[in-house]
C-alpha cells in the first residue's frame, strides 16, 4: 500500500445528508419541491466537503507522525489497528460536530498519536481521547498557559507581567494579563472551563480569587496528567499557543 487514502476513504453520507434536508425544507410552509431539493443538495455538499477536509486532516498527521517517529509500523499495519480504527471513528464523528478548525486539528493529531506513539496504553488513549473531544479551544489553551504563566507571558511580549520584580498577588492576575480582560473570574466560560479542567484532573486545584505571596500566583498549576494529554495531541510548544477570546 503506498496511500494511506486509498485505505481509509469513509463513505460520504449523500442519502442520509440528503434525507435531513428535505425533511429540514419540509417543516418550512409553501416550500416548493424544487426548493427543498435545492436545500439539501446545499447541505449535502457542506458534509462532504467537511467529510473531506477532516479525512485529510487526520491522513497528514498520521503520515507526518508516521515520518517523525520513524515508525516500522507499515501502512497495512496502521490502518488494521484497533486504535487506528476506534480513534479515526470516534475524530470524523466529532469533527463533523464542531465549528472549531484547531479542535478538528487536535482531533486529528489525537488520532495520529492512538495508533502510533507506544508511550500511550489503551486506557491513556481512551481517556484522553474522551477529553480531546469534550474540550473546547479554550481549554486546551488554559493548559497550555497553566503550564508555564511565567515562559508564556514573555514569549508573547508581556514580560511586564511577568517581572521579577513582582512578588505576591492574586491567583487570577496572570490569567487577567494573558487575556487582556480586568478579572477573568467574571468571564463565565473562563471558571467553567477552569473547573473542568480541575475535576479532570489536569490541572491543579486553586481560586482565582486567592491572594499568595513570593511569586506563587506565577506557578504552573498543569498536571502531568494534563501535560501528557497536551503531547496527545501534539501541542509541543504550549507557549506559542494564543487564547481563543481575544
Amino acid at each position: 500500500m503506498k496511500d494511506l487514502r486509498e485505505a481509509i476513504q469513509p463513505e460520504e453520507p449523500e442519502d442520509e445528508v440528503m434525507r435531513l434536508g428535505l425533511a429540514l425544507a419540509g417543516m418550512v410552509p409553501l416550500v416548493g419541491p424544487f426548493v427543498t431539493e435545492g436545500a439539501a443538495h446545499v447541505v449535502q455538499q457542506r458534509v462532504a466537503r467537511r467529510n473531506r477536509e477532516n479525512f485529510e486532516a487526520i491522513v497528514l498527521a498520521v503520515e507526518e507522525l508516521w515520518r517523525a517517529l520513524d515508525s516500522q509500523m507499515t501502512l497495512e499495519e496502521i490502518v488494521a489497528s484497533d486504535a487506528f480504527v476506534a480513534g479515526f471513528e470516534r475524530a470524523m464523528r466529532v469533527a463533523g460536530e464542531s465549528e472549531s478548525a484547531a479542535k478538528r486539528q487536535r482531533l486529528a493529531n489525537a488520532v495520529a498519536t492512538a495508533a502510533l506513539d507506544p508511550n500511550f496504553d489503551e486506557s491513556e488513549r481512551d481517556g484522553y481521547m474522551q477529553l480531546v473531544e469534550r474540550y473546547s479551544d479554550l481549554h486546551v489553551w488554559l493548559l497550555a498557559f497553566y503550564c508555564n504563566p511565567v515562559g508564556w507571558l514573555r514569549g508573547n511580549g508581556m514580560e511586564g507581567a511577568a517581572d521579577d520584580m513582582i512578588r505576591g498577588g492574586l491567583r487570577e492576575e496572570p490569567l487577567n494579563d494573558a487575556l487582556r480582560v480586568d478579572r477573568a473570574r467574571a468571564v463565565p466560560a473562563v471558571t467553567a472551563a477552569l473547573e473542568d479542567l480541575q475535576r479532570d484532573s489536569v490541572l491543579g486545584a486553586f481560586q482565582l480569587t486567592e491572594s499568595v505571596g513570593d511569586r506563587k500566583q506565577f506557578n504552573p498549576q498543569t498536571t502531568r496528567r494534563g501535560r501528557r494529554l497536551l503531547r496527545f495531541i501534539r501541542e509541543e510548544h504550549p507557549d506559542q499557543m494564543q487564547p481563543p477570546m481575544r
